[in-house]
């Protein structure tokens, strides 16, 4: 008896071992942190905890961990003025402004209070400290100044290994990117080897304005801002656009074959590399500025980290049966000084609804963790001479009850400025 052919290529594929497709990047959240009660940076984890350098002098940092859960208050940890700091190692790298414009690059191990070394970066602003490879990267501006002047590198000895000049318009910000590191101006993608400061390529990016950037050996993924918000991935090998995706990015990693980032609207999602396509989503009820991988043996699942500004964040472990996603109904109403607010746009997660003439809304979409609601008040919502007192936001934890109501309340009081 014949076989069928397809039968034939079947029983062939499987005696050759032809590879499965690859699976889809899903998680489950493990562990939840609140968040301290005062602004503070999260830096990169390491597999058994989390540092949280506080912003402000009178306020404590924090180091939170990841094997047995809590956290610990750390009078020893440096504070960080939002992207002057980073984590090599157990090494935990801060800038000090000594006056007169004046600033330190400075060590610390977390947990020890002495400092191991320090390096005198002279009348500088310093823009960004980031952990590429093996060193330090810090990008400074003359004092006073956000124009980058200067890309300067150096060992975890606090050695000096190398100084350059960035490309003229380069954003103050420098992106991470395994041995390299990413300088952004608004049409182009400068990046650098983080050894040596040297320039391995310029890749022009398609219809300008782009905020934020991941790159491996043979990809780049950015991020367009503004009106015309849009995530691309750029091939190294040629320039080309290999897939554009409509959405609105606030953080953004490539780790191994996904592509891992924030939206505007406080979810976390993953995407294949390969075509851009959605693989999963969760709501983290907070908006996000940071996506980290988080280290693990090589025999454990994989886990990454979704952070936001006061140090809050979820950490997540690779799952190939997430929690499915839950149809819902958000509704309610929007008031200021008990008037219903007609016309305005309220966001749920990444959706978004106007009200009725009633201040009405609602909002029907699928999703999964807790979302982030929040309204966008026109100045003649407050009126001359007054101010809100307090945003009006809400969050909606989805618990399969599928149709939820949150009404959004505020009112206003006289601006005494």
């Amino acid at each position: 008896m014949m076989l069928p052919n397809w039968l034939v290529a079947l029983i062939l594929a499987d005696a050759l071992g032809a590879p499965s497709p690859p699976q889809a990047h899903t998680f489950t959240p493990i562990q939840h942190f609140d968040g301290l009660d005062h602004e503070g940076q999260v830096l990169q984890p390491t597999a058994d905890e989390v540092v949280i350098l506080a912003r402000w002098f009178r306020h404590s940092g924090s180091r939170v961990s990841l094997a047995a859960g809590g956290n610990h208050l750390d009078q020893t940890l440096p504070r960080c003025d939002f992207h002057s700091c980073a984590r090599l190692g157990s090494l935990v790298v801060t800038t000090r402004d000594q006056g007169d414009d004046t600033h330190v690059l400075e060590s610390q191990q977390a947990g020890l209070p002495h400092t191991p070394w320090t390096h005198n970066l002279g009348p500088a602003n310093v823009l960004s400290v980031t952990a590429v490879g093996t060193g330090i990267q810090v990008l400074l501006s003359t004092p006073r100044s956000a124009t980058a002047e200067e890309l300067l590198g150096f060992d975890a000895e606090g050695t000096a290994l190398w100084r350059v000049v960035p490309p003229a318009d380069a954003l103050p910000e420098i992106w991470p990117a395994g041995e390299e590191l990413v300088v952004l101006t608004p049409d182009e993608a400068h990046i650098i080897e983080a050894a040596t400061g040297v320039t391995h390529q310029v890749l022009d990016i398609p219809g300008g304005e782009i905020e934020m950037a991941a790159a491996t050996p043979k990809t780049l993924v950015v991020s367009r801002g503004h009106q015309r918000a849009r995530l691309l991935r750029i091939k190294r090998s040629d320039g080309s656009v290999a897939w554009s995706k409509r959405t609105t990015t606030t953080a953004l990693k490539v780790v191994d074959d996904m592509v891992l980032a924030c939206t505007a609207g406080g979810s976390v999602v993953t995407r294949a590399l390969d075509n851009g396509r959605l693989q999963w989503s969760y709501g983290l009820g907070f908006r996000c500025t940071s996506v980290w991988s988080v280290p693990v043996a090589p025999d454990q699942p994989a886990r990454m980290m979704a952070a936001g500004p006061n140090g809050r964040f979820v950490v997540f472990e690779a799952d190939p049966s997430p929690a499915p996603l839950e149809r819902y109904a958000v509704r309610g109403r929007v008031l200021v000084d008990r008037r219903p607010q007609r016309g305005v746009r309220v966001h749920v997660g990444d959706r978004w609804a106007r009200t009725n003439e009633h201040g009405r809304y609602e909002v029907r979409a699928r999703g999964r963790g807790t979302l982030r609601i929040w309204v966008e008040l026109p100045d003649s919502a407050v009126g001359r001479g007054r101010v809100l007192n307090w945003e009006p936001r809400a969050t909606v934890e989805l618990s399969g009850v599928h149709s939820y109501r949150r009404d959004l309340v505020t009112d206003t009081g006289m601006d005494d400025h």
